[in-house]
């Protein structure tokens, strides 16, 4: 799309020729506006992945067991509807890639915009990383457990065993990798269709884990559970946890410590802000996408929730989730059953295919938040080297696909040294604060909701305006409110609760502070690089939209 860059304002003092010559790195981004609102919610949802709470929800409530995820789930979701309308007049406003790089750099500071992108990057492309090594440690061994079982073959089922070592793990975090570059560099909307098709089949896993729990009372599924497990396993478990001295029951302090786990069940929501600038009509498409991804997800997560609490009981499911997280070894010898609800799922099915169709869904749900990922995290890095704070050649386009190739080979890069770091050292457990980097985003994107029609005025009064005003106040201002409250309440909460933090030291500090860091070092040193070249000075860039 051919379009040249608005004019730096003559109050800046950029001589007439400057102001169109220059400032960015091209004056077409190369990128088209070709996402539909379809398009943009299977980026969502292939971030959110809402067949990947069939295999964590047990895993996440083994940090606080003594929680229901009712509460939690539901303010979460009433977080992230409110982040999707801030995210859709944001879209609306400053429809380009980049995302909250953008957002925060326009609106507030250039400073503020590099700290906010690159903190971004490293948290997109670690979650990537992250999301390889759940594949070979974790959805691997159940997709051939769950085919294996669908066949009635123990030798597929022992699959798993030959990639259980680090090296085999490495095989599939570069098997798993491939795939995710493969769909990475085809064009934006094939993207995104194969993530919807990733969606569909996530979404049918899910609807055949609620049938089956809606199907079977709790005297269904302990026969069943005893029938796989052995005789008498069901009570064996929670005799396990009341003799490793674990008490069932719902505790408040449990409750709000598990909210922020709540909340970002609905992280991928944001995906499909970053490639604002292949959105067609911004003002509309995520605003629909968005809201559409929350209520989605809400009844997905909420409703398997609710469906396998009424089957297996919470009092079951509290003690498995604690003794996961306490004593495996203990819940190893109650039962030889995984503790996942699509595990129970595998228990309850009684033929081979749905049993085939949950293993695949899984699969399917695990591989899609990588590729929601790492077009997310191209996009930033493409935004960056636009406003000159990393090299020019990563935002080259191909012409052929539409896509930032040298942008998503980097981001692939970082994920899988991020992957390789996971499997070969414990390195990245001083990463584990790196998720309060998206809540600490999210308060961000509420703030500049809020000053954005006062602080750009000009940039807020020629978008379109998505709500109106109340008594004369833009209704973004108030809507922005809220939102800052109720995800600044949830990023205090993930900051102040050790069960989401996994706790502070020096390393994971250090790291934090990093993150952060690591693009406000790239603009000061960009900004003194141009300097002695005496080229344009980044800030200038920075306060102008890029070109499309």
């Amino acid at each position: 799309m051919e379009q040249t860059t608005a004019e730096v304002p003559s109050s800046a003092g950029v001589p007439p020729a400057e102001r169109t010559e220059g400032l960015f790195a091209r004056k077409s981004s190369g990128l088209v506006r070709e996402l539909g609102t379809r398009d943009a919610f299977s980026i969502a949802m292939g971030g959110i992945a809402i067949a990947g709470t069939a295999i964590v929800a047990l895993v996440l409530l083994s940090v606080v067991p003594q929680a229901d995820l009712t509460i939690p789930l539901l303010g979460g979701a009433a977080a992230a509807a409110l982040l999707a309308l801030v995210y859709a007049q944001l879209v609306a406003t400053l429809p380009r890639a980049g995302g909250d790089y953008v957002f925060a750099s326009r609106i507030f500071h250039p400073v503020v915009g590099a700290g906010l992108g690159g903190a971004v990057f490293l948290a997109l492309v670690l979650g990537a990383g992250t999301n390889a090594i759940l594949f070979a440690q974790l959805i691997v061994p159940f997709f051939f457990t769950g085919i294996g079982d669908s066949l009635g073959s123990s030798a597929i089922s022992g699959w798993a065993d030959d990639f259980s070592g680090k090296g085999g793990q490495f095989l599939l975090v570069a098997f798993y990798m491939l795939v995710v570059l493969g769909v990475s560099l085809l064009r934006p909307r094939s993207v995104a269709r194969i993530l919807f098709w990733l969606f569909g089949l996530s979404a049918v896993a899910v609807l055949i884990l609620m049938t089956l729990f809606l199907l079977n009372d709790n005297s269904g599924f302990q026969s069943a559970f005893n029938a796989t497990s052995g005789d008498g396993s069901y009570n064996r478990v929670l005799a396990a946890a009341a003799a490793a001295g674990f008490e069932p029951g719902v505790i408040t302090s449990s409750v709000i410590a598990a909210i922020p786990f709540g909340g970002v069940t609905f992280l991928g929501l944001t995906y499909a802000v970053f490639p604002g600038g292949e959105i067609r009509r911004p003002s509309r498409t995520f605003l629909i996408a968005g809201l559409a991804a929350v209520g989605v997800t809400l009844f997905a997560a909420l409703g398997l929730w609710l469906l396998l609490k009424r089957s297996a009981g919470l009092e079951f499911l509290q003690s498995v989730s604690f003794l996961f997280g306490s004593d495996p070894e203990a819940l190893e010898e109650a039962t030889s059953i995984g503790a996942s609800p699509a595990d129970y799922g595998l228990v309850l099915s009684g033929d081979p295919v749905t049993k085939t169709l949950i293993s695949i869904g899984i699969l399917g749900a695990i591989i899609a938040p990588a590729i929601s990922l790492v077009l997310a995290a191209s996009r930033v890095l493409f935004a960056l080297s636009f406003d000159r704070l990393v090299p020019r050649w990563t935002t080259n386009v191909d012409k052929r696909s539409n896509a930032p190739v040298n942008a998503v080979l980097v981001a692939l890069l970082v994920a899988m040294i991020f992957a390789t770091l996971g499997i070969y050292t414990s390195v990245l457990t001083v990463f584990r604060n790196v998720t309060l980097v998206f809540l600490a985003i999210f308060v961000v994107a509420s703030f500049a909701a809020i000053v954005l029609p006062y602080r750009r005025k000009d940039l807020y009064e020629a978008s379109p305006k998505l709500f109106g005003r109340v008594g004369g106040v833009p209704l973004i201002v108030l809507i922005g409110l809220v939102s800052l409250a109720a995800n600044g309440f949830l990023a205090y909460l993930a900051a102040t609760k050790a069960e989401f933090t996994g706790g502070y030291d020096t390393g994971s500090v250090i790291t934090l502070a990093s993150v952060a860091l690591v693009g406000v070092v790239a603009y000061v040193v960009s900004r003194a690089a141009l300097s002695r070249k005496g080229r344009i000075d980044p800030a200038l860039a920075m306060r102008e939209l890029p070109p499309e």
